[in-house]
């Protein structure tokens, strides 16, 4: 859904990172051009300072939730395809900052942004539909694929227990 208001950010980053309220602050394109200015800003740096004999070190991991229907959506289809492939937007911004860094031209920046996704499921999604989510990004996606697990699955007697007896945690 990219059509939501938000009060507040999603993402609270003082001394840890994690969500406050829903995910998708811009529409589904303008994210994709955000992650492709990344992409491309990355490869540029790391020519521009010297660093290509060193390993590329970044990963651009994909968030993607809360059921199937919303994910086979057209705008989010249209997102997971061009973060496979954005050959096409790829050339475009190329060519529009060739005069301010010439040397993009020289540089091998791969088509494909991502292939890895972590699969939110907290909001509510039964267990049956992160399954079905989780096996279409890896079977017909072909995603790496993490599940963000939700504890409260769990219920909470096993979740007390894993906290408690487990790991050690008191209750207050």
């Amino acid at each position: 859904m990219d059509e939501i208001e938000v009060a507040k950010p999603c993402i609270e980053m003082e001394d840890e990172g994690y969500n406050c309220e829903w995910s998708q602050e811009l529409k589904i394109k303008d994210s994709f051009d955000e992650y492709l200015n990344a992409w491309i800003l990355i490869h540029v740096l790391k020519d521009k300072f010297g660093w290509n004999s060193l390993e590329f070190g970044t990963i651009f991991n994909m968030s993607i939730g809360y059921d199937l229907k919303g994910i086979m959506n057209s705008n989010i289809q249209w997102f997971l395809d061009k973060m496979n492939d954005c050959s096409e937007e790829l050339d475009e911004k190329i060519d529009s900052l060739t005069g301010i860094y010439p040397h993009i031209k020289n540089l091998k920046i791969p088509a494909r942004i991502s292939n890895c996704v972590t699969l939110s499921t907290m909001h509510g999604c039964p267990p049956d539909e992160i399954e079905s989510i989780a096996k279409y990004l890896i079977e017909k996606r072909e995603l790496h694929t993490t599940v963000k697990l939700n504890p409260t699955l769990l219920g909470a007697g096993e979740l007390r227990y894993i906290l408690n007896e487990k790991l050690g945690y008191k209750t207050i």
